[in-house]
């Protein structure tokens, strides 16, 4: 039982890595897509879950990927993409 425990901590830990991408706000509404189609697809295709920041808010850029590594890092360049070079930010 304890095993079973472990097992599943680790693996929501290595779920839990975070890739975070400073997108231009008026943007956003690209990487949602009509309906939330795009951003659907890119969630099943990388199996990441996509976080937007509340508008208006401070940090109203900031988009969070959360998923395993590889896949947060495979789905960052399939979001960034959707926007022109102008709307990203790198830190």
């Amino acid at each position: 039982m304890l095993r079973a425990v472990n097992d599943t901590a680790e693996r929501a830990l290595l779920r839990s890595f975070q890739l975070t991408v400073e997108v231009d706000p008026q943007y956003h509404p690209n990487i949602i897509g009509r309906n939330g189609a795009v951003i659907s697809k890119i969630r099943k295709d990388h199996n990441v879950q996509i976080y937007f920041p509340e508008r208006y808010s401070a940090n109203d850029r900031v988009i969070t990927i959360t998923g395993h590594e590889k896949d947060t890092k495979a789905a960052c360049p399939t979001t960034c993409t959707l926007t022109p070079p102008e709307g990203i930010f790198l830190n």
